[in-house]
């Protein structure tokens, strides 16, 4: 009896054991594939990228380990060495973008959520003197930055009267504008030109400290901005922000 007891107890523990280990049953039928990628292929693809190239139903090895054969605590480290150097939260990356986080709490792929990114402040390409020297004309006076001609004045018509505009109403105005005898070929300056024209805004007269639109694209549906400030900043906006303007022509 006590024999028969111990072989029952002995059973009930095997079947526990084989229960805890999971499923033993095969990946799948053999002529179904049941290939699967080596330790090398997996520690490759987390450390290089590298992606495996698995075979389409087991194969038995060709050698037995040798010293190039990668660990699962090697292939534990390339994961866990990596990732606390990761710091980055939503918060931290353009809306809509997909990344993948480390840090407890967002552990996985997240999706940005800041409205604007960083962007660093153009380089003016042109050398300037610090007063360009006026263009008059019989409508304005104008001064030449960079390659482009800037109409001068206080709250006058080339910079909306220095109000506010949303990007494509801004686009639309500055192609229709008349001013200083021209009614036609008026645009909105690239983000390098305005960053020239923000560099000598002293000498434009009346300026807006605050954020003007470029015509340069940041990203769908988002344009560069340049802050009238000391710097001149540079940032961007949801094309449906309101923001100040100036416009510029290519000659006189």
């Amino acid at each position: 009896m006590k024999r028969l007891m111990m072989a029952s107890v002995i059973l009930a523990a095997g079947i526990a054991a084989i229960a805890i280990a999971g499923s033993i049953d095969s990946p799948g039928d053999p002529l179904a594939g049941s290939g699967m990628p080596t330790l090398n292929q997996v520690y490759d693809y987390l450390t290089t990228g590298t992606a495996a190239v698995i075979a389409g139903s087991f194969e038995d090895p060709t050698a037995g380990p040798g010293p190039a054969m990668h660990t699962i605590n090697e292939v534990y480290a390339a994961v866990a060495t990596p990732f606390p150097q990761c710091n980055a939260l939503p918060s931290d990356v353009r809306a809509g973008v997909k990344f993948f986080c480390t840090q407890p709490g967002y552990w996985g792929v997240q999706t940005g959520t800041a409205l604007s990114t960083p962007t660093p402040t153009p380089t003016p390409s042109t050398t300037l003197t610090p007063t360009p020297a006026p263009t008059i004309t019989p409508g304005g006076t104008f001064i030449q930055v960079g390659s482009v001609f800037v109409p001068t004045g206080l709250s006058n018509a080339g910079t909306y009267n220095n109000g506010t505009i949303t990007h494509t109403d801004a686009v639309s105005w500055a192609a229709g504008l008349s001013y200083a005898g021209y009614s036609s070929g008026w645009r909105l300056p690239t983000q390098d030109e305005l960053a020239q024209i923000c560099v000598v805004r002293s000498s434009l007269g009346g300026y807006a400290s605050a954020d003007h639109w470029t015509s340069t694209l940041q990203a769908a549906g988002r344009y560069y901005t340049v802050k009238f400030g000391s710097p001149c900043d540079s940032g961007d906006d949801p094309e449906d922000s309101l923001r100040n303007v100036r416009a510029v022509r290519d000659s006189l």
